[in-house]
């Protein structure tokens, strides 16, 4: 992927991604990235992912994936 994964919320026993997909930094002249204020409220888990951890392989060669 060579970027930075969404962040995830979970609310309620919901799953949602806040953000999108980055490029990675640095990577790439004159690329721009975007932000934005993420609402939290008590309870709210966030995740942030490395792709080192969805890039992993199976002993059958399957990725383990975002999904």
């Amino acid at each position: 992927m060579a970027g930075h994964l969404p962040i995830l919320r979970v609310r309620n026993g919901q799953v949602e991604e806040v953000t999108e997909p980055q490029f990675a930094l640095g990577m790439f002249d004159g690329t721009t990235f975007g932000s934005k204020t993420i609402d939290a409220q008590p309870g709210d888990l966030f995740a942030l992912l490395t792709d080192g951890l969805v890039e992993v392989f199976d002993d059958e060669t399957r990725e383990l994936g975002f999904d």
